[in-house]
């Protein structure tokens, strides 16, 4: 039976008694509440009296939660309505000027509280009889243990008493299951142990010598092992000293012996194939090309070392399932190029630094519909980028060759030319109208024997001279006459106004005048560029020589298209070019830096503040 009670807080008197409800005032609510629990609580609640209430039936829920309340609330704010909600959880909040009929309110509170009770005392209820089934389970589920406890005996004492064909049968699994002739033994011995108290067996080769019974602490039974028609060798039994084997125990033994046979060959032949396959393992990451195997979907299905070297992946599990093209070259559609099953090349342009290019010897060790591609992955950059330095080497040197040659061939009749218009002019007393004409001539002819006279120069093997005191003016002014053979009729201008007569340095005179001409050589392409994109665009390339304490900087300046953001590291790199590598192999900056070098000076790239491209080369100033 569930008893409950009810009470109604209000400032204002109300008779309520022959409902079952007494009326408390307001000033009397924390006296009343510490001393009663009603089951259902109406509270009339102002802003004068909020705050008293409020406290009262705080403490009052927080001590009996299930007690209902109604709230009939007037010129309550938001924030205080919210906290009755929050804190009170009221299961009726009302609006009310004054005191209403509060019956229904209460019935419906009665009816609320009844059914909360209730239901504790159904979970109670409900607990009570979990807690019997619980014990019940317990009690179970120690009988079903118990019985299976006396079933396990029962299976033990059945094995004991002769049930050795399972153990032949479990020893035949064993034997099939082992990979090595120790693993064999080890199974068979434990197998063995329960029923006929085996310490342990040996399986022994005809090469191997006999077990020796030291002091005859253990006891042996041998029975020979056959491979095919051959003998193998013999089987060895062991127990304790106090143990024998009776004939029984004998006649099963030779049964194991038997299987044992039947697998030796088997064992023998897969040692044998995993000798092989570690040998092919150590060959396979002893390659020093990246090496995978893949599916006709690309997937990896292994890879040697190199492969993981090369990719940076620290896991060999991480690359298996994945694609070859992304793991290697972190692509996300097949490699352009690829030809799987064939011998191909193909370009990685995600390269640490420059393209990369790869030659590819791929095989299908497959079926057709069933492939299987062994890869490997030699870097060939470095090897085609040297043969075409190679190439481009022996085009300067046969450059060099035929402009020798043909400077020869002019050199003669050039000559002769001169010799005939000097010849003219002493005939002539100087009045004549065309003597001006003869006088043009005779400049033309000697400009024409000074070009030919540097390109003999030029052209000579500069190896071959010896290291000398040399004039950095005059190396600059012979670079510059073998530029302007080309620059003059495509309208470049070349500034050259030294401020020093001398800069002595210590070299050999052509190979400077190369680096010279290669420097001018860049900056003359660079201008030729920029006038493509703009014809009323003037090219010029402005030179200076300087005197900086113990060296001499000459400063090649060019209005061209500069610097392209991220070479400057790159700009002497060997076969770098920001132009077509077909026609252009960049190996001009890369031998006037290697010339330089030779020369125990320096270069490097740098920016004026009109932002063109500066190319500085320092020497260090001769003793002498």
């Amino acid at each position: 039976m569930i008893s409950a009670n009810a009470a109604f807080l209000s400032d204002q008197e109300v008779d309520l008694k022959e409902f079952g409800i007494e009326w408390i005032a307001t000033e009397q609510a924390a006296e009343f509440l510490s001393q009663s629990s009603p089951s259902v609580l109406a509270l009339q609640t102002n802003p004068e009296n909020f705050k008293s209430l409020f406290e009262c039936v705080e403490t009052l829920k927080k001590r009996q939660p299930d007690t209902q309340v109604v709230v009939l609330y007037s010129k309550l704010g938001k924030d205080q309505l919210k906290k009755i909600i929050n804190h009170l959880r009221p299961f009726k909040i009302i609006e009310a000027k004054s005191a209403p009929e509060l019956t229904s309110l209460f019935e419906l509170g009665f009816q609320k509280y009844f059914e909360s009770q209730q239901e504790k005392q159904l979970l109670g209820m409900i607990n009570e009889k979990n807690q019997e089934l619980k014990q019940l389970t317990v009690s179970l589920e120690k009988k079903v243990n118990d019985r299976q406890t006396e079933l396990e005996e029962s299976r033990l004492k059945n094995i004991s008493a002769g049930n050795r064909l399972k153990i032949l049968k479990e020893t035949l699994v064993q034997i099939y299951q082992s990979s090595s002739i120790p693993e064999i033994e080890r199974n068979i011995a434990q197998i063995l142990k329960k029923e006929f108290e085996v310490e342990w067996l040996q399986i022994r080769s005809r090469a191997q010598s006999n077990l020796n019974n030291k002091k005859g602490k253990i006891k042996f039974y041998k029975t020979k092992l056959k491979v095919g028609t051959q003998e193998y060798g013999h089987i060895f039994f062991a127990k304790k000293e106090n143990k024998s084997f009776d004939k029984k125990e004998k006649r099963f033994l030779n049964q194991v012996a038997e299987a044992v046979s039947l697998s030796i060959e088997r064992t023998v032949q897969y040692i044998k194939s995993q000798e092989l396959k570690t040998q092919w393992e150590a060959t396979f990451d002893a390659i020093s090309d990246p090496i995978c195997l893949t599916d006709q979907d690309y997937n990896i299905l292994r890879v040697n070392s190199n492969f993981l070297e090369k990719t940076q992946i620290p896991s060999y599990q991480e690359t298996i399932g994945k694609k070859c093209y992304e793991k290697l070259f972190n692509r996300s559609t097949p490699c352009e190029g690829c030809h799987r099953g064939e011998i191909f090349q193909i370009r990685n342009p995600g390269g640490k630094r420059d393209p990369e290019v790869y030659d590819v010897y791929s095989n299908n060790l497959g079926e057709s519909d069933q492939a299987i591609y062994f890869q490997m992955y030699r870097n060939v950059t470095n090897e085609l980028n040297l043969q075409r330095q190679v190439i481009e080497t022996a085009k300067m040197a046969e450059l060099g060759t035929i402009s020798s040659s043909i400077a020869h061939e002019l050199n003669n009749p050039i000559g002769g030319m001169l010799n005939f218009v000097q010849l003219m002019k002493m005939d002539l007393e100087g009045t004549e109208e065309f003597y001006d004409d003869i006088l043009e001539i005779e400049k033309g002819i000697i400009k024409c024997k000074n070009i030919v006279k540097n390109l003999l120069g030029f052209a000579r093997k500069s190896f071959n001279t010896e290291i000398t005191a040399i004039n950095l003016v005059e190396v600059i002014e012979q670079a510059i006459k073998i530029t302007e053979l080309k620059t003059r009729s495509i309208g470049i201008k070349i500034k050259f106004d030294p401020t020093i007569a001398e800069a002595m340095v210590e070299g050999r005179f052509n190979l400077l005048t190369h680096a010279i001409r290669n420097v001018l050589q860049n900056s003359q392409e660079s201008l030729i560029a920029k006038r493509q994109k703009d014809k009323h665009f003037q090219g010029v390339i402005d030179i200076e020589i300087l005197q900086e304490e113990s060296q001499f900087k000459i400063k090649i300046t060019d209005n061209g298209e500069g610097l392209v953001d991220g070479t400057e590291d790159k700009i002497f790199d060997p076969l770098f070019t920001t132009k077509d590598p077909e026609t252009n192999s960049g190996l001009g900056l890369t031998l006037a830096l290697q010339i330089v070098k030779e020369h125990k000076g320096q270069i490097y790239v740098s920016t004026d503040k009109d932002k063109n491209l500066c190319i500085n080369v320092l020497f260090t100033k001769s003793e002498a």
